[in-house]
């Protein structure tokens, strides 16, 4: 009864919304994953549509009829962006993670020879793609300290907090060391992974090649 009356609900302030069930290891917004449309909106519990999510804050509900969704479904609606399925309950809406970039993951190749194998670290050519396009959330989590040379010139190295969609990205699926690549070559190294019921959080640091 929940999901029908959210569903009527929406009828009235939805907007179309395509989505989309991450299968495989391939690009997962892409037409063959495409399962069902629905109409939908999205705000905070409350849905009173009054003002904006904070900037920063990338949780939302969806104000739509849940049925056939499941957890780690991906909704892509052209007015208010890409969000993926965190939980779904019976009474409640659904909690859903606004995403910004999209990012491959790569995992640096293991050397195949003993002693020096030339410059250590991570490079493009020398990865294999483990999932090739997932929409993640993204944001800084601290400033990060300066390197230890202290040369006038040296940035700090910020830490980013990504999360993933659960269930997609299982446990061992990522990996500390792992690579995330989005759409401006923008390149992330994974120093920390949690398999959470909600998301995937990954830490990780930028790095350059």
């Amino acid at each position: 009864k929940a999901r029908y009356g959210y569903g009527k609900a929406a009828a009235v302030l939805g907007r179309t919304t395509s989505v989309y069930r991450p299968s495989g290891t391939g690009t997962v917004i892409q037409a063959p994953n495409l399962v069902m449309t629905k109409l939908a909106a999205f705000d905070t519990s409350a849905f009173t549509f009054v003002s904006p999510q904070n900037i920063g804050k990338f949780t939302y509900c969806a104000l739509l009829d849940a049925t056939g969704l499941q957890v780690a479904d991906y909704l892509v609606s052209a007015s208010a962006g890409t969000f993926f399925v965190a939980s779904l309950d019976d009474v409640a809406p659904p909690l859903v993670v606004q995403c910004a970039p999209t990012m491959a993951i790569t995992r640096p190749n293991a050397a195949t020879t003993a002693g020096f194998n030339g410059y250590g670290g991570p490079l493009a050519n020398q990865e294999t793609t483990i999932f090739a396009g997932v929409p993640m959330a993204l944001k800084i989590q601290s400033t990060g300290a300066a390197p230890p040379a202290g040369l006038p010139a040296d940035a700090t190295q910020p830490t980013f907090i990504i999360w993933g969609p659960p269930v997609y990205l299982a446990a061992g699926s990522v990996r500390e060391r792992d690579i995330l690549t989005d759409g401006t070559g923008l390149r992330y190294q994974v120093i920390a992974v949690s398999f959470e019921s909600l998301a995937t959080v990954i830490a990780a640091r930028r790095v350059e090649a």
